[in-house]
């Protein structure tokens, strides 16, 4: 009997562990200690269980010029500022609108980070300063990894040159009449032109003539005159004849130097005059048109005077900046030869191997439609051209000068009106605009 009543309670005790519940409580257990997973302080970076949040702060318009790119970072585990520095990976990818591409790293790219409890704000300094980037238009891509989390993060970025500011007037406000002197700069490469007094003469060829031969004091011109004296000026129908003396020409042996100097005075010519059109130029010298005086140049036939549509470009030079008009092929359709005009603003380096050239518009903004009515031109930007310019007085002014210089090379356009979303614009930031845009009667103005 006793071994059976044994045998009865070691049955009754199996079967309470087995199916009632036991309240660790009363035994004084801890089971979910026993359960709990591990101790995140115990992780070690780049194991799979590292949680990493990115998320990425906008400090502001990253579009033009920014100066800096920030990133928040989460993690499920505290990092310390020598495992942000050994373990952080950092790419920045800049490519310019020709297609080349420039990349920077942690060892090339300043960064910080600031610990807000277990949040970190990492940033990235960006501005072209510090990275020595040429002033254009670049798509960016940044790269930001640790452990085995992985960002990225792509926009368009504006590099704009803080020297760049408008340099129009009316004639009005510059009380005097001003003349245009093509010069030919220190490369050789480019004819640019300034506004200067205009030298006396009988008539508008003579003055104009007269003021080329005469060089302006200014730092950056090295004093030689743009054109060599001229002993009789005839013009007849378009077309402008100056007659030299081979006298005068002994400085001008050099092609390239002949050469520079006719290109000062056949864009001069496109510039001088509104009321008299010249459309062709002939020189001859002692009366003839056989001389080889003239760098050896051909003068047996007239040489026409472009008027191909321009695009102004900026150029930074001697601290100064200069509007530059290179030509753009245009198009039967107005709303192609504006976006090729606009293209130049945005992509110089397209036009021009210069590293003084300068971009101006975002690449992010674009044209949509363009339309000629009764000589005015109404242009029609994406819808973006308010958020991107954002409030940037000198930059919106400067943008609008390079715009009415470049699209009233347009034929027929005798003024422009912008438009957004199907209304006309009336301010971009602070800047309020004109009913009508009109191209300055001088540029390049020297103070």
């Amino acid at each position: 009997m006793k071994r059976l009543m044994n045998i009865l309670m070691l049955v009754i005790l199996i079967y309470t562990v087995s199916v009632m519940p036991i309240n660790t409580a009363v035994f004084g257990i801890d089971f979910s200690r026993v359960f709990a997973p591990e101790d995140p302080l115990d992780t070690t970076l780049g194991e799979n269980n590292l949680q990493l949040a990115f998320t990425p702060v906008n400090p502001g318009d990253l579009r033009i010029s920014p100066k800096s790119y920030q990133v928040h970072l989460d993690s499920s585990k505290p990092l310390t500022d020598a495992t942000l520095k050994k373990d952080l990976k950092l790419t920045l990818s800049l490519t310019d609108t020709l297609g080349h591409m420039a990349t920077f790293t942690e060892k090339e790219i300043a960064f910080d980070i600031k610990q807000s409890e277990e949040r970190y704000t990492l940033s990235l300094h960006i501005d072209q300063p510090t990275l020595g980037t040429a002033f254009d238009n670049y798509q960016a891509k940044i790269t930001i990894s640790l452990g085995n989390e992985t960002f990225e993060d792509s926009f368009p970025i504006l590099y704009v040159n803080e020297g760049i500011q408008p340099n129009g007037t009316s004639a009005k406000t510059s009380g005097k009449q001003l003349a245009p002197y093509f010069y030919t700069d220190s490369t050789g490469n480019h004819s640019i032109p300034i506004f200067v007094a205009t030298q006396p003469g009988n008539n508008p060829y003579r003055r104009m003539i007269n003021t080329l031969n005469q060089a302006p004091q200014v730092p950056y011109l090295s004093g030689n005159p743009a054109f060599p004296p001229v002993k009789h000026i005839w013009y007849s129908a378009g077309l402008l004849e100056l007659r030299l003396n081979s006298a005068v020409l002994e400085a001008y042996g050099d092609p390239k130097v002949a050469q520079a100097a006719l290109n000062n005075v056949i864009n001069t010519a496109r510039y001088f005059s509104r009321d008299t059109v010249i459309n062709k130029v002939r020189l001859t010298i002692d009366g003839a048109q056989t001389s080889k005086a003239f760098g050896g140049l051909s003068l047996s036939q007239e040489y026409l005077v472009d008027r191909s549509p321009q695009s102004f470009i900026p150029l930074i030079a001697d601290n100064t900046m200069l509007w530059l008009p290179l030509n753009t092929t245009s198009s039967d359709n107005i709303t192609e030869t504006v976006q090729r005009l606009v293209a130049g603003l945005q992509k110089p380096h397209t036009l021009i191997d210069d590293p003084r050239a300068a971009a101006l518009f975002p690449e992010s903004v674009q044209v949509k439609q363009a339309t000629l009515v009764n000589n005015r031109l109404r242009v029609t930007f994406s819808s973006n051209i308010v958020s991107e310019l954002g409030d940037r007085p000198e930059l919106i002014r400067t943008i609008l000068e390079g715009l009415s210089l470049s699209l009233s090379t347009i034929p027929e356009v005798q003024g422009i009106e912008l438009y957004a979303d199907g209304s006309k614009l009336t301010n971009l930031g602070s800047v309020q605009l004109p009913e009508v845009l009109n191209r300055p009667d001088y540029f390049n103005v020297l103070k």
